[in-house]
């Protein structure tokens, strides 16, 4: 067979498909034949069987891993052996490593290793470094941007033009400021996360008894950024900055993110402020956005104004505490019905995972950077100019229809695919429920995405929804500045700019699910929860796979229809279920007993109690 080049890529379950121009059919690719390569790998191929929709391959080519760096966990020991497990190999590919390290070693500990040979299907290696142990956050933090292959440092180029950039800030100064509506009287604020330095957002707040006029200052970060600099490039190229663990892989050199764009308290900085007058209802009356400068008086956290509001905290400054009732009052007024799923958390004291949302702080903010980007939105929309629209499309009916009816059957209601009922069943008294609930509800969410063509926000409930409050930390917010004040760009570079931040953005998630089960695993681990009998719900029923959710971890687990009985049973395509010494159906609850936690490899082992 004629051999053929392609790109592989695995999913969860281990299997491979390979990217390939020449063919339109799925290229499908057993574990078997995958040849010891991993996702992403530039891989030849030969088709080895055709179906009407499907080519099957085997993968020809080894990989070129000799020499190379890679990161992973430590599995086991077998006396002067070290067994590192490393997810893209995958749990059949343990690598066998020498240490070169003098630091005493430990399960789980996670290292960076050499790829020294492979031979006879197995790979061979030498541990160079120790990061740190299971339970580090810097280790983790480490292991995450070795693995994903995050760049912590810009290149010579980016820093030199952003060095360039400063010393035109300076140069221009006193021309630019004539170009601006001078706000540096206004008492402004910001509020953000503690620790936070790449501040995008600031408010300056008037109260009278018709209503309000709000400020809104957003980082002007598109006079430090011209197109298709150094900068803007690499801007785009990263499109986000990532938050990790115990460091943010910033999308700008640190001296801007931190420091020139950043709206920093007690320093003159430039902003883009949207000017907006709002009646008592909450209405917009009118607005208008224009290059400014400003000077931020105080630089509050959620936390400080929580304790200022609603502790009582002492505050000496009246005029800023009264701005602060001003903005927490608007921002009741501009609430609208919008999904909002609430936040889990793994509580060791409480020993059990809970659900919570942020206290009416964030909201504080939350509210007017919606009103923000929606006017922002409406404003180009007018003008017939396409941006970079926040496109959340409402969840289908018809690939969903097996979760609904889980829904329906667990909480006994007949939900639809409303805002309103959606939010009703994941605010419901019962916790398990709840908890249940928002995981059906994360199933038939679809992503978020950034579209040219503006088609509105499911979820936020709005017709006209971008992005332009984090210009900082998000590229679409960058190219919206640009495009308010009379920037273009063509149909193709708009396409091939929102191409690649979709593609990064998907990319980055990948990162926070991977963080999302380290907490997991880690809290099982700490709250000694071996041997622990959970509650779990049949989420589906294949042959011969049947996929069950614990509610109380939040875990999707896989089991074989043998786990459940050693006899034959038949298995019902049509209703999707198995009949025999016992029946398997979607909807059933079972017990299962947590056996064993694998910290390496982030997975969890039941054994199934029967009845």
């Amino acid at each position: 067979m004629k051999e053929l080049k392609g790109i592989l890529k695995i999913n969860r379950a281990g299997f491979g498909f390979i990217e390939c121009n020449k063919y339109k059919k799925k290229i499908k690719v057993d574990k078997k034949d995958l040849n010891l390569n991993f996702d992403g790998s530039k891989v030849t191929f030969e088709i080895i069987k055709e179906t009407d929709y499907t080519y099957y391959a085997k993968v020809t080519s080894l990989p070129d891993f000799k020499n190379r760096i890679f990161v992973g966990i430590i599995h086991h020991f077998y006396k002067e052996d070290i067994f590192v497990f490393n997810a893209k190999f995958g749990k059949s590919h343990l690598v066998l490593c020498s240490s070169k390290v003098n630091e005493k070693l430990n399960d789980n500990d996670f290292v960076m290793y050499k790829i020294t040979k492979i031979k006879d299907q197995r790979f061979y290696g030498r541990i160079l470094e120790k990061y740190g142990d299971f339970y580090d956050d810097n280790a983790l933090t480490k292991y995450l941007i070795k693995s994903f292959n995050l760049p912590t440092e810009f290149s010579k180029k980016v820093l030199m033009k952003a060095d360039k950039t400063v010393n035109r800030y300076h140069n221009d100064y006193n021309m630019e400021i004539n170009n601006r509506n001078d706000l540096r009287s206004f008492t402004t604020f910001t509020i953000d996360p503690n620790g936070a330095r790449d501040l995008d957002d600031a408010i300056s707040i008037f109260r009278n008894e018709n209503g309000f006029k709000v400020y809104i200052h957003i980082a002007d970060v598109s006079y430090f950024l011209k197109k298709h600099n150094a900068v803007d490039k690499e801007a785009i190229k990263r499109s986000f900055s990532v938050y990790l663990p115990k460091q943010v892989i910033r999308m700008l050199p640190p001296i801007l993110s931190e420091n020139y764009c950043s709206l920093l308290p007690d320093s003159d900085k430039y902003a883009v402020t949207t000017e907006v007058d709002i009646d008592n209802s909450g209405n917009v009356l009118e607005w208008k956005t224009y290059k400014s400068i400003i000077r931020s008086c105080y630089k509050f956290t959620y936390e400080e104004v929580f304790d200022i509001l609603e502790n009582k905290k002492e505050f000496n400054n009246i005029n800023l505490f009264n701005d602060l009732v001003s903005l927490r009052d608007l921002s009741f007024l501009l609430a609208k019905k919008r999904l909002k799923l609430p936040e889990m958390k793994y509580s060791e004291q409480k020993k059990k995972v809970t659900l919570g949302y942020s206290d009416y702080t964030h909201q504080m903010i939350e509210e007017v950077m919606i009103l923000n980007n929606i006017l922002v939105a409406k404003t180009l929309s007018e003008k017939n100019i396409k941006y970079p629209a926040r496109h959340h499309p409402p969840p289908s009916s018809e690939s969903n229809g097996t979760v609904i009816g889980l829904i329906n059957l667990m909480n006994n209601c007949n939900v639809n695919f409303s805002v309103d009922s959606l939010q009703k069943i994941v605010d419901c008294e019962d916790f398990t429920k709840r908890l249940f609930n928002l995981h059906c509800i994360q199933r038939i969410l679809t992503k978020a995405t950034y579209d040219v063509d503006n088609e509105g926000h499911w979820a936020l409930n709005l017709n006209y929804y971008s992005h332009f409050t984090s210009p900082i930390r998000r590229t679409p917010d960058l190219i919206s500045h640009r495009l308010i004040f009379g920037d273009t760009y063509s149909e193709k570079q708009m396409s091939d700019m929102l191409n690649q931040v979709n593609e990064n953005e998907n990319y980055y998630q990948k990162i926070d699910f991977l963080v999302e089960k380290f907490r997991m695993i880690r809290f099982l681990n700490k709250t000694n929860a071996i041997n622990n009998i959970y509650n779990a719900v049949i989420m589906d029923v294949r042959k011969p796979t049947i996929v069950v959710f614990v509610p109380e971890i939040f875990y999707i687990y896989s089991m074989h229809v043998a786990d459940f009985s050693k006899d034959k049973l038949e298995y019902d395509e049509n209703s999707r279920s198995y009949r025999g010494s016992v029946n398997i159906n979607i909807g059933d609850i079972i017990k299962l007993k947590l056996d064993k936690i694998i910290n390496c490899m982030l997975e969890l082992k039941f054994w199934l109690i029967k009845n």
